[in-house]
């Protein structure tokens, strides 16, 4: 099921052009249906009922397992927001005054944001490689020293909608054996084909509300094996018990707490994540990626013979992905964001006036870029 059939279970798809899955993938009505579901159930039994309790723990763990067999090579840890999976890392690597970390000028604010928090609580450098300069490995060579402890980059960017090299970067670090890389792969799970563990990165943010359109939030940390003892803010299985003897506080049973799953992880929110993750595994990642990027490939041809719209896409066609990026030559980003919204087309508009981004999902059809086409001269008639 993809496209026009998928199109049918997801309502803000009907009546409108739905182009932000980047933000928040509209959830189907059948995975509503069951996430709701499972929320009655949770509450009309009780979620502190111990043995509910402890069987929605353990559909968890299973969930989470099952994260671990699709990208293999780490383990997976369950997060309750996006942010909370990047701040795990940031809080959790042993940072001192005077380390360095090196990002890029492409990031999400959410990045940026715990970037600036952590830079202020323990005294450390940001090194910001510029992206629309092209030839990243380059930067970042001239930059990566002794005192580099983190990269921490996008695997797409949400500014721009460009992969970055993130293998290559990968590769650059390896003469740095104090070195990390940290991926937000937030914009990337859904849109590109990705193999965490051949990209080469040590911490990897999965986000299931956006291409997978699980009910939001959703998400997860990847982190290499070999790498968990690195992180303060986990505990590993194995390591915990050793650590509560070592305080002399009493240990906990096998039902006792799991430091990858955390005791509030809302189990109705899993239940819809489990099932979009079982229609993107049915039909096939790749499938899914080559739909997607069919589209935004229309979308490209259809635009490329507007006089007063530009696509910016990189000059390395390997480098593009199913979000594409839109400037007027005229109107400014917000004013053209309202107009299509007036149209029913939902765009996202960048900051700074950088163009409006359309995201391309498995329930757009050609449809949507013909109407949205067709809208891009319409607003601009008369501009």
């Amino acid at each position: 099921m993809i496209g026009q059939d998928l199109r049918y279970l997801i309502p803000a798809a009907l009546d409108h052009v739905y182009l932000n899955a980047a933000l928040i993938g509209p959830t189907p009505t059948s995975v509503m249906s069951a996430a709701i579901a499972a929320e009655f159930e949770w509450q009309e039994v009780g979620p502190g009922h111990f043995p509910f309790y402890v069987g929605a723990r353990v559909e968890a763990q299973r969930f989470q397992n099952r994260l671990q067999l699709l990208h293999p090579g780490g383990t997976v840890h369950l997060s309750h927001t996006h942010r909370d999976a990047l701040m795990t890392v940031l809080y959790g690597l042993d940072l001192k005054v005077g380390d360095h970390i090196v990002t890029t000028d492409q990031e999400d604010t959410i990045l940026l944001g715990g970037l600036v928090e952590i830079s202020r609580r323990f005294g450390l450098k940001v090194l910001v490689l510029k992206a629309r300069e092209g030839n990243l490995s380059a930067q970042l060579d001239r930059v990566l020293s002794p005192s580099t402890r983190l990269v921490a980059v996008s695997h797409v960017s949400p500014e721009s909608g460009w992969a970055l090299p993130v293998r290559v970067l990968a590769d650059r670090l390896k003469r740095w054996p104090r070195a990390r890389l940290l991926v937000d792969g937030s914009y990337a799970w859904g849109n590109i084909d990705i193999n965490i563990e051949a990209e080469g990165a040590d911490f990897y943010v999965l986000c299931g509300h956006k291409w997978l359109m699980a009910p939001p939030p959703a998400a997860a940390l990847w982190v290499r094996k070999g790498r968990l003892d690195e992180l303060l803010t986990i505990v590993a299985e194995e390591d915990r018990e050793t650590r509560l003897r070592q305080l002399e506080v009493p240990t906990r049973d096998a039902l006792g707490d799991r430091a990858s799953v955390a005791a509030t992880q809302a189990w109705p929110r899993l239940v819809g994540w489990a099932l979009c993750l079982d229609y993107f595994e049915e039909e096939g990642f790749s499938q899914h990626v080559s739909y997607q990027f069919n589209l935004a490939t229309a979308l490209r041809e259809a635009v490329r013979g507007m006089a007063l719209v530009e696509v910016m896409d990189p000059s390395d066609d390997a480098l593009m992905t199913s979000l594409v990026v839109l400037r007027s030559r005229r109107l400014r980003t917000q004013t053209l964001a309202e107009r299509l919204w007036s149209q029913n087309i939902f765009v996202h508009p960048l900051s700074g006036d950088r163009g409006v981004r359309a995201s391309w999902a498995s329930f757009n059809t050609l449809d949507d870029v013909e109407r949205l086409a067709k809208s891009l001269l319409t607003v601009h008639a008369g501009a």
